[in-house]
């Protein structure tokens, strides 16, 4: 692993995940909101940061990943641990209110769509551009 592809790669995989999504999070706003317009403002405004953050931690992940293990599997092993963190935080998040599902579905979708499907798409695309550009 060459240390230029290091410092390229990575921040720029993390800059074009977040990018994908924050793209996906403001696509999946543009479904209408079924309820408050306030809390539809609330879900887009924290899948945003959820966003951000899932980038910016990625991108912390994958580059002390490849700097101490210097191996393919270092960066899947970071993929998987911000996957897992990502899962916990959606089920701690859905136990603290009812799951909604057969109540309303279609807002129970809009929400995975605006919170939880951006930051899942920003890691997993940061995992294959770091996987596909740096680790040989």
């Amino acid at each position: 692993m060459r240390a230029r592809a290091l410092i390229i790669a990575v921040p720029a995989a993390a800059v074009l995940a977040g990018g994908l999504g924050l793209a996906l999070t403001f696509a999946a706003d543009l479904l209408p909101c079924s309820g408050e317009q306030l809390s539809c403002n609330i879900e887009a405004a924290i899948g945003v940061s959820a966003t951000l953050i899932a980038a910016g931690t990625g991108l912390l992940a994958f580059a002390l990943a490849l700097i101490i293990f210097r191996k393919r599997s270092a960066a899947d092993w970071a993929c998987g641990l911000l996957l897992l963190v990502l899962a916990v935080c959606f089920i701690v998040s859905r136990s603290e209110t009812y799951w909604g599902l057969a109540d309303d579905p279609y807002r129970w979708m809009r929400t995975v769509l605006v919170i939880w499907a951006p930051p899942l798409i920003a890691v997993v695309a940061q995992w294959l551009v770091v996987r596909k550009l740096v680790v040989q």
